[in-house]
């Protein structure tokens, strides 16, 4: 037979058009020919098997193989594994994604093992029929059965290619390359699920058969013939790696992985940018020679990468399988193929989804067909069926892929995908202006804008639509024309979605928005509410992200605008004065603030009525700005009612309820019911998670207020916890320098210094850097910028730095005043701090004075039972108690203590400044027993560890100390210190006072080696910590300087001494009582060597200094009077001596108690001079008030009543009075023979007095 002239015509079109791209005419057919019968009979000779092996080839392409594959070890040991599997293993994914390579390196790996590959180029059914062909001849069937089969092809040409691998002596395995078009892989008459065609599921030794794809649709396949696997890009890490090994100087890893992420992972696209930087390298003329370069260049076109592909020679490839290795080709390739199979709608539905965000997911509201099939891109009456249709499609083939991160599965266009099929439209929109307006149109309608963005209910509906309003609005067309409807409802959506921005609290994002938006809005001369709208809520935005200056600043701009257009009374206008009067509130203008709140409600009661929700937040508003003017009763009653009013209308869990409720929670800690308070405030955050996540604004702020209602209850480890979460959110979300930033790192620093992790030197740094931060964003007075300011002053008082604290703390309190007036919270606080700091300078007198001021202020300001004015009620009985007014700071600690509830944690503070009273007063027995009580309470409610249980027992010790109890103290302290041991560094602040205290009293015990080598190492803590010149590295430097004095070192004390006077009245002033307390202690050392008159100078020195810090009556300044006294005396100066000593004994009898062991020190010492002047009459007299006054406190058989009832005898006797002698001597020995004293000395010499008193013949 002669061959037919048309069947030969088509077999050279077959041969012709394999390997065609359809790039330029993407509806051609170029694998029509898939009946492969081209003729009706044989005859030319059948050939020969070499003849047929000729005609083409199944080796597989391990050149295109890199050195390594990178990322896919999972997928290859999965088909490595694949022995035993009885299905067929279909490889998917998008073009580019790599599939090729994971094949080629699965058939490598074949290969090394002795398994044969053949593999079959399946791009077209003629490619396909011709390797199955090469594959039967290797397989070992006859070339005459071969040529025979595929003359008729189909079927019997497939069944005799499986016949044959099925008895293959040898293990193979069959790899199907390209199989974009599954048509190819069946044959005639058949299905693909019924594995009859060229593809069948493995048999004999086989060792598996392997199909890559790019479709995904596993319908296709059926149940039991295949396995699926779909190929997604590479890992990040692994992307960034394959692109350092292409071009290792292009990079480091950092930046490496920036373009690897630019790039979406992609295989092909890192293989062409790696390709492109490798050959770049050297030349001057390349557009990028490093990664960072390469995303520049990238950002004006993605086809860039092609240039990789240029100026490649000896690539006779087909155009399909050179299009494939190209970015602007691969996928035109699937789109189309789509075309081909009848898929018309694909390529418009990619380039509509792709002028929206790339590398985002695509909300369902973006998807609807019905919506989609309505644009006007689109033939009228379009069935919403070809959409989904195309949908499909564009999912078969990778073109969209499913987001499986997301909380809800989304679909997603890769990055790439977008950015090419998106090209065109931005280069030349107007030949694309239909798309532009469909693109327009379908975000319009898939925005809620009829919803009240300020309702929560109405968030689900923005899930996801926000990154395409931001990409949409900067990438559609430009135009000068004014504004149609279809951009002025673009501008109108846009303002609604910066406003959900807004009460969603993403601020930074609402800004961008709105700038979009303003940006359209100004240049085609949009509607002016438009424009308006959009800028009230940027202002919004940008007050709450802490531009509080730039926000008053828009806000005036725009309420002026406001005026002009609409009018005074319209609602816009309204609602920009409530926005300006919150701003104004928040810079600290309160009175202006108060006077815009109350004309917003005016006007909105006019407009909207007195209980609208309108109404009520302006009200709620207005009452956050009252309570910061310290009018907390009226604060509290309006919030109340606000609250009810708001829960009535909107439930419990709208914002502003949660709003209202937090700001109750508020109200309840500013009047001390901290317990409720943190009640409330849990109730608040856990409605605020439910319906505003974890991480909105208001949520962070109850989270805030919490922590601080926390600390107020001594909470200190909750509390951190809670601030730290804050802190970390907003830094992330609002920045360093936000002032809700700041205000929690304040609060944490605090808390930090508190607890004793912050050292003072530190925190002042941290306090400094913090204010001058707040005031870049607020007034110099705002209360922000004054609690700064405070607790800057506080760490100096830390550091000891006390003159500059106080002169601080007066700087802030005049700042108050005169912002606020004298009787606002702000004010009084910075008082009471200025108080207080009065009198840590020695200015007692006036610390007691303003502090009874504060207490009357805040009296009349909180009430009586308010928990600020209980605490200010304990600082001034403290301040009476240093100034010596031991009745009144009695009477004011008890009622402090008296108000405070049992498990308050200053009732332990108040406790121990009471018995600090009964200390003074002489009643030191009484004193410990109570301190004993407190400390064995603390133990057993606390535990050992804790700080409240060891400052008891410090305190305890200290009493047991001045009492005389050495070794007692010395237990207690060391019980102490062993307790803390479990939970405490020895460094601690708390830890280091109870060490030195230790080492005080091992010193007065006399070990003064022990004591020594203690307060050294407490020393050069201190030293690191606060340095010398810290009131604590004072106190311990005089402990030391006492010990060189008890070691009899008293030239090298006497050195210690001075250098410590001069450096503590350098950094603390000569009058502070640190200072005078060093100034006593040289004056002593100076009268114990005798130098009394150098002493006495130092004495009237600072007995000086104690008059003008503390006062005639405090104790300090009478021990000081004493001391002079006792130095006078010592020097023959006796007439101003006795002047002082009765002055001193007047004062203490009066302050301290007649009993007071200091009274009847300076008694006995008064008596002991009167003797000295002939005045033994008088001098007798004090003697007796001093024994009677011993006996009561020491007992009447104590060794130092006995000798100042003997020593009185003496006086008697020597004024002439020898039967009151004889009378005292006579008692004196009745009482040593009650006590069973027969044959003590005292009683010998007793009864040899009295034998010669007796015989006297004086006045009886």
């Amino acid at each position: 037979m002669t061959t037919n002239p048309s069947d030969s015509a088509r077999e050279t079109t077959v041969n012709s058009v394999t390997g065609s791209t359809g790039l330029n005419a993407p509806g051609a057919a170029f694998y029509d020919a898939v009946n492969i019968n081209v003729v009706t009979g044989l005859t030319a000779p059948t050939p020969t098997l070499e003849e047929l092996l000729a005609l083409g080839s199944v080796e597989a392409p391990y050149g295109r193989l890199p050195e390594a594959v990178l990322g896919r070890d999972g997928i290859l040991t999965v088909l490595t594994q694949t022995a035993d599997d009885p299905r067929i293993h279909v490889l998917s994914g998008m073009g580019g994604v790599g599939k090729t390579t994971v094949a080629l390196s699965s058939a490598e790996r074949a290969k090394k093992t002795e398994v044969e590959v053949f593999w079959i180029q399946a791009g077209s059914a003629a490619a396909v029929a011709d390797g199955m062909r090469h594959a039967a001849l290797l397989a070992g069937a006859p070339a005459e059965h071969v040529a025979h089969a595929w003359e008729k092809g189909g079927r019997p040409a497939a069944d005799l290619v499986w016949r044959h691998l099925m008895n293959m002596d040898r293990p193979w395995l069959l790899v199907f390359d390209d199989a974009d078009d599954l048509d190819v892989l069946s044959c005639p008459g058949a299905a693909l699920a019924e594995g009859t065609g060229w593809v069948r599921p493995p048999v004999g030794k086989s060792q598996g058969v392997l199909v890559t794809t790019r479709d995904g649709n596993t319908r296709s396949w059926g149940d039991r013939i295949a396995r699926f696997h779909q190929l997604d890009v590479l890992g990040t890490e692994f992307a960034a790696q394959v692109l350092r090994e292409l071009a290792p100087a292009a990079g480091d890893t950092a930046s490496a992985l920036s373009l690897a992420d630019r790039l979406g992972s992609l295989p092909l696209a890192l293989h062409l940018a790696g390709t492109y930087l490798a050959l770049a390298q050297g030349d001057p003329l390349a557009e990028a020679q490093t990664f960072a370069e390469y995303v520049d260049v990238l950002s004006d076109s993605p086809l860039f990468l092609d240039d990789a592909t240029e100026g490649v020679y000896g690539d006779l490839r087909s155009e399909e399988e050179q299009a494939r290795r190209t970015i602007s080709g691969t996928w035109e390739l699937s789109l189309a193929l789509l075309e081909r199979q009848g898929t018309a709608h694909a390529r418009g539905l990619l380039q509509l989804l792709s002028c929206f965000a790339p590398a985002t997911s695509l909300p369902n509201s973006l998807l609807s067909p019905s919506t989609i099939a309505d644009l006007g891109m689109w033939p009228t009456g379009l069935a919403p069926r070809s959409i989904r249709t195309a949908l499909r499609g564009l999912r078969r083939f990778g073109l969209i892929g499913v987001d499986t991160l997301s909380a809800e599965p989304a679909y997603q266009i890769h990055r790439l995908v977008a950015e090419v099929s998106v090209a065109p439209l931005l280069s030349d929109p107007n030949c694309y202006q239909e798309v532009w307006d469909s693109a327009a149109d379908l975000l319009v309608a898939a925005t809620p804008y009829s919803k009240n963005p300020r309702d929560p209910s109405s968030w689900p509906g923005w899930q996801g639509l926000v990154p395409h309003w931001l990409v949409l609005l900067s990438r559609l067309p430009r135009s000068n024309a004014p504004a149609d409807d279809r951009l002025t409802a673009v501008l109108l959506c846009a303002g609604v979605a910066v406003s959900y921005l807004h009460f969603r609290g993403d601020y930074g994002t609402a800004c961008k928005l709105a700038d979009e938006a303003l940006e359209r809005s100004q240049t085609t001369a949009a509607n002016p509410w438009v424009g308006i709208n959009l800028r009230r809520h940027r202002a919004i935005a940008v007050k709450e992200m802490g531009d509080l200056k730039a926000a008053e600043s828009d806000l005036d701009s725009i309420a002026e605008e406001c005026i002009r257009h609409f009018g005074a009374d319209d609602s816009t206008t309204v609602s920009v004065r409530y926005e300006r009067a919150r701003a104004a509130s928040q810079r600290g203008k309160l009175a202006e603030a108060e006077r815009e709140y109350d004309e917003v409600i005016r006007h909105e009661t006019q407009l909207f009525g007195a209980e609208s929700t309108q109404t009520l937040r302006s009200r709620h508003a207005r009452a956050i700005c009252i309570r910061s003017m310290g009018r907390l009763d009226e604060a509290a009653a309006e919030g109340r009612v606000v609250l009810e009013g708001l829960r009535a209308k909107l439930g419990e869990k709208h914002p502003d309820v949660l709003e209202a409720q937090h700001e109750f929670a508020i109200s309840l800690r500013d009047q001390g019911d901290n317990e409720r308070a943190e009640e409330v405030f849990r109730q608040v955050l856990r409605l605020e998670e439910e319906a505003l996540g974890g991480e909105h604004p208001s949520t962070l702020i109850t989270r805030a207020n919490l922590a601080s209602a926390l600390v107020l209850r001594q909470k200190f480890t909750e509390a951190e916890a809670e601030l730290r979460t804050v802190l970390e959110a907003r830094t992330r979300i609002l920045g360093p320098d936000h002032p809700e930033t700041l205000d929690v790192r304040h609060t944490l620093a605090i808390l930090q210094m508190r607890q004793g992790e912050l050292d003072a030197k530190t925190a002042a740094a941290v306090f400094a850097e913090l204010t001058d931060a707040q005031r870049r964003q607020l007034i110099d007075d705002h209360p922000n910028v004054l609690i700064g300011r405070d607790s800057h002053a506080a760490a100096l008082r830390s550091m000891g730095e006390l003159t500059q604290s106080e002169s601080e703390y007066r700087s802030i309190l005049e700042a108050a005043t005169a912002r606020h007036g004298t009787h606002h919270p702000v004010t009084l606080n910075a008082r009471f701090e200025w108080a207080m700091a009065l009198g840590r300078i020695g200015r007692t007198n006036d610390a007691v004075s303003e502090m009874r001021e504060v207490l009357n202020l805040q009296q009349h300001v909180l009430g009586e039972s308010h928990r600020n004015v209980t605490s200010i009620r304990a600082s001034l009985g403290a301040l009476l108690l240093q100034q010596g007014s031991l009745s009144e700071a009695e009477e004011q600690l008890q009622h402090a203590l008296s108000m405070l509830s049992e498990n308050d944690g200053q009732r332990l503070d108040v406790k121990h400044d009471l018995l600090a009273v009964l200390h003074a007063r002489g009643r030191a027995r009484e004193a410990i027993d109570q301190l004993k009580e407190i400390a064995e309470e603390e133990l057993r409610r606390s535990g050992p560890a804790h700080t409240d249980t060891i400052s008891a027992r410090n305190t305890l010790g200290v009493a047991l100390k001045d009492f005389g109890k050495l070794e007692e103290a010395e237990e207690v302290y060391r019980e102490a210190l062993m307790g803390a041991a479990s939970k405490h560094s020895d460094d601690e602040p708390l830890i280091l006072t109870v060490r030195h205290n230790l080492a005080v009293v091992l010193r007065i015990q006399g070990n003064l080696d022990e004591a020594e080598k203690e307060q050294s190492a407490i020393l050069a803590i201190q030293e690191k910590r606060v340095g010398l010149e810290h009131p604590q590295s004072f106190a311990t430097r005089l402990s030391l300087a006492r010990i060189l004095d008890d070691r009899g070192a008293a030239a090298e004390a006497e050195v210690a001494y001075r250098d410590l006077l001069s450096t503590c009245t350098r950094a603390m002033g000569r009058n502070h009582p640190q200072t005078l307390s060093i100034w006593g202690n040289l004056a002593f050392l100076l009268s114990d060597q005798e130098r009394f008159s150098e002493a006495e100078a130092e004495y009237r020195n600072a007995l000086d200094g104690c008059l003008t810090t503390l006062g005639d009556d405090h104790p300090d300044t009478l021990t000081m009077n004493h001391n002079l006294a006792m130095a006078l005396g010592n020097q023959g100066k006796i007439s101003e001596a006795i002047t002082r000593f009765r002055d001193v004994v007047d004062r203490r009898a009066r302050i301290l108690g007649s009993d007071h062991a200091d009274t009847l020190m300076a008694r006995k010492n008064l008596g002991e001079s009167l003797s000295r002047v002939n005045q033994p009459v008088e001098s007798a007299e004090h003697f007796k008030e001093v024994a009677d006054g011993w006996a009561r406190t020491r007992g009447a058989d104590h060794d130092s009543v006995w000798d100042l009832r003997y020593r009185r005898a003496q006086l008697l006797w020597e004024a002439g009075r020898p039967r009151a002698a004889q009378d005292e001597l006579e008692a004196l020995l009745d009482l040593a023979q009650k006590a069973g004293l027969d044959g003590d000395r005292r009683v010998t010499t007793l009864q040899r007095v009295l034998m010669a008193v007796r015989a006297d013949d004086g006045d009886s």
